[in-house]
């Protein structure tokens, strides 16, 4: 038998705790951004402390409610790197394409590179065979070193103010593309790990394929969507508006024409989430599908406004989103998802490898101090 969820009026406690950590959040962050520009980590702190009581962390917040910060965190990040294209310039990215080509290439095969170069050293430091690293484990730790944080990344783009700059436009097409190959790394890591090291080449084989084509795919595909676009768009519009302004009255008209930023935001989004939606059962970057989409809106926006051939920057991409959807973002969604990489750090058992990496690195850095 079927019941509906009971409303019970939440406890004062639990309101304090939710809105203490919706506030302290935000209030950190813009500490943090306004003397050192690293607010992001003290929303990850503010995670760690609200989490699992375990450690640094006071278990301030019901697991349920974690996991709807996490879900709802998500949704800003596909929003977040959705605006790092809606800010971004098909022909910028083109002409700077070599030099992104080259920083993402860096990113990925540094990592993996001094992950098998410290792999003798760290084996010669451990006691017992069986903490000795393997070739296994040192392409993990590279492979997950060379998959870049978009959210990280398009962070710190945004609050240095460099989204419309040439460094930014390159660092997001860079980190855009370590996602996709990150995505291939990690899913290659598992296979060898599933298996015993070894691996089965017709399983590595389609592990390899599948986001690769997905994702290749997925750029021809929208690509010809949007050739089919520039063309059939302005006659399409004409046809929609005239044919609503016939058949309705002028009140429906006016609340549902085409050249109304609500109306725009509504395509906008759904376009998002159709494309999200298709690229992850495909097997693809969900966030890199997010960035294409906000290129692909800002694109037609742009070229083709829905306003008769008119260019009306009221229903540009970035404008919208800075309309509608950015307070909600940088407030509500971003927090939460920061907030919820720090819920899934164990302080406790990462307290001893943080001092631990403390020494090495003081005693490694101690010859470039003093040279």
């Amino acid at each position: 038998m079927e019941h509906a969820l009971a409303y019970h009026e939440p406890s004062i406690a639990t309101i304090l705790l939710q809105s203490s950590f919706l506030i302290s959040s935000n209030v950190v962050c813009h500490i943090l951004d306004w003397f050192f520009a690293c607010g992001i980590v003290g929303q990850i702190f503010i995670g760690i402390l609200f989490g699992e009581p375990s450690g640094l962390s006071l278990g301030l917040l019901l697991p349920e409610f974690q996991q709807a910060v996490v879900s709802l965190g998500y949704i800003g990040l596909i929003l977040l790197c959705f605006q790092g294209g809606t800010h971004s310039s098909l022909a910028d990215l083109w002409v700077n394409k070599h030099l992104s080509f080259v920083i993402a290439l860096t990113g990925i095969l540094l990592p993996i590179a001094l992950s098998f170069l410290l792999m003798p050293l760290i084996n010669n430091t451990t006691a017992t065979s069986s903490d000795k690293m393997t070739a296994l484990q040192a392409f993990a730790a590279g492979a997950a070193l060379s998959a870049t944080s978009l959210g990280t990344s398009f962070s710190i783009i945004s609050v240095a103010g460099l989204q419309q700059e040439k460094v930014g436009i390159i660092l997001s097409s860079a980190a855009m593309m370590d996602d996709v190959v990150g995505l291939v790394l990690i899913a290659i890591t598992k296979v060898l790990s599933l298996s015993g090291g070894g691996g089965d080449q017709q399983s590595i084989g389609a592990t390899v394929a599948r986001p690769i084509v997905a994702s290749f795919g997925s750029v021809i595909v929208l690509t010809l969507i949007l050739w089919m676009l520039q063309y059939s768009l302005p006659a399409l519009s004409r046809l929609v508006v005239k044919g609503c302004i016939k058949c309705m009255t002028n009140t429906i008209s006016r609340l549902w024409r085409w050249n109304t930023a609500e109306m725009s935001l509504f395509l906008h989004l759904l376009l998002l989430f159709t494309i999200v939606a298709a690229s992850t059962y495909a097997g693809t970057s969900l966030l890199f599908m997010a960035f294409l989409s906000g290129i692909a809106i800002a694109w037609l926006t742009e070229k083709h406004s829905l306003s008769f051939n008119k260019i009306d920057h009221n229903l540009v991409g970035k404008t919208v989103h800075s309309r509608y959807l950015q307070q909600i973002q940088d407030y509500l969604l971003l927090p939460f998802f920061f907030a919820s990489i720090g819920f899934a750090i164990p302080s406790k058992t990462c307290s001893p490898l943080m001092w631990s990496g403390r020494d090495w690195f003081t005693l490694y850095s101690w010859p470039l101090q003093n040279s």
